[in-house]
Formats: structure tokens, C-alpha cells, sequence
């Protein structure tokens, strides 16, 4: 299971009790994620679009793995 959400949605929660879960994070128009606790999704977009697809789709970032690494 996972947990999902906005900083709206995810103000709700104790944030002790999302420390043993992941997070998919949904933030739209913003350079990076300007989450506050880890996350390993992020759906920074409504408004992609796939051949083949008629209208708009979420955009989301797979971050496992990404933020772990080591940063020089």
C-alpha cells in the first residue's frame, strides 16, 4: 500500500504515522517537490499527454532510489 496526496491531503495525517509508509506526493507546476517528508512518487503534473490516448493524463516520477543516491 501507499499513501497519497497534496500538502492539503497529507496535513491530515499524524507524521509519525506516515514514517513507515511510502508517499506518492502530487504537486503540480513546481520545479521540484517541496515535500517536507520522503517521498518516493511525485505526480507533478494533470496534463500530459500519450499518443493514443485522448485527453490529459498524470504525470508521475518513479524517486526510489533517485534521492538515495549520494550528491556531490
Amino acid at each position: 500500500a501507499i499513501v497519497y496526496g497534496n500538502a492539503h491531503d497529507l496535513s491530515r495525517y499524524n507524521r509519525l504515522s506516515l514514517e513507515d509508509k511510502e508517499v506518492w506526493w502530487a504537486e503540480y507546476d513546481a520545479p521540484l517537490p517541496s515535500h517536507k517528508i520522503d517521498i518516493v512518487l511525485w505526480q507533478y503534473s494533470n496534463a500530459g499527454q500519450v499518443s493514443g490516448i485522448d485527453g490529459f493524463v498524470d504525470m508521475n516520477l518513479d524517486l526510489r532510489g533517485v534521492l538515495d543516491e549520494p550528491q556531490e
